[in-house]
């Protein structure tokens, strides 16, 4: 079915187009900033921001899909503005997100990226109320495994129950469908 399955999280990225205003750095100081890339009305006022998708496991289906590979995401996210366009660019990818879940009553997760002394940080924004942490098994078609070559995660999963029962369970059904395992420690002390 799958050459490559990812399950965790996806995300939106805020990503700061004018981070002068975000750390009190120049645009010209700040590494990979475009010129001319914020509207010269807004370059010393308020931070703009530009929304990209991100989340390991996300990326990954993604890029491989570009690549040609089978891919698949298995995840939740919130039925909000953000996780319609979350699944949209991973449809847009090639990425099959048959098995990814909108949750009305949840949040799409968000991660504000800083660049704090030339170095990128991040603040994210998850908890009781995000989609990727209310992950439960039940919500796993076991039908995902059969064939699946490669089976991706994370940490961030991990963080939280029932996430974390949920994608430990299924890392194990993985294996025992004879896919190999890869994984993500994304180390992020902080979630």
């Amino acid at each position: 079915m799958y050459e490559v399955l990812s399950i965790g999280e996806a995300l939106m990225d805020f990503i700061p187009l004018n981070p002068e205003n975000i750390d009190g750095r120049s645009a010209e100081d700040s590494e990979g900033a475009e010129e001319n890339s914020v509207p010269a009305n807004v370059q010393n006022t308020a931070p703009v921001f530009e929304q990209t998708v991100g989340g390991s496991p996300a990326n990954v289906a993604c890029a491989l899909a570009r690549l040609g590979v089978k891919t698949g995401f298995v995840g939740k996210v919130g039925d909000d503005s953000m996780g319609q366009r979350v699944k949209k660019v991973l449809d847009e990818c090639g990425v099959d997100t048959s098995n990814m879940i909108l949750d009305a009553d949840l949040r799409t997760p968000v991660a504000v990226v800083h660049r704090m002394d030339g170095k990128k940080t991040f603040t994210f924004y998850r908890g009781v109320h995000t989609a990727d942490t209310h992950f439960e098994e039940d919500e796993i078609d076991d039908e995902i495994f059969d064939d699946c070559k490669v089976f991706n995660f994370s940490s961030f999963p991990l963080s939280r129950e029932p996430s974390r029962s949920t994608v430990l369970n299924a890392v194990v059904k993985a294996k025992e469908s004879g896919a190999r395992i890869t994984f993500d420690p994304n180390i992020r002390l902080s979630i």
